[in-house]
């Protein structure tokens, strides 16, 4: 199954935690995000970012879900690889854990933002 939809990010919290230089530095941020559509419910993300320029960086990060999928409530938790670059981020996730009736979903997604605010994602799920 493929959902599809926008979640919208709450808040933005960023910190630098290692500089290298004026461009490259390790940066830490936590996101609150609320997703609609298919998919209710809110998320906390932690990321890991590398910036190579001030303007472009490679990220991680795992993201804690809570709500509904489909009608089905739970928590999943997935795993993020992604980067920055001309003023968009993009990454490709997995899950990588389901409780109660979102226990035994597995897949992939990936997500786009539109703007500093708002994010595409498309999910596909597999029920195991």
């Amino acid at each position: 199954m493929i959902i599809q939809n926008k979640f919208q990010v709450e808040s933005w919290d960023e910190k630098t935690q290692k500089e290298f230089s004026k461009e490259s530095k390790i940066n830490r941020a936590i996101v609150k995000q609320k997703y609609n559509g298919d998919i209710e419910g809110t998320s906390i993300v932690e990321y890991v970012m590398y910036y190579l320029t001030p303007s472009s960086s490679k990220f991680v990060g795992i993201e804690y879900f809570e709500g509904n999928i489909n009608g089905k409530s739970g928590r999943l938790t997935f795993q993020h690889n992604g980067k920055f670059e001309d003023g968009v981020a993009s990454s490709d996730f997995t899950i990588i854990h389901g409780t109660e009736k979102l226990q035994g979903l597995s897949g992939k997604g990936s997500f786009k933002t539109i703007n500093h605010t708002e994010a595409e994602y498309k999910i596909e799920l597999i029920e195991v």
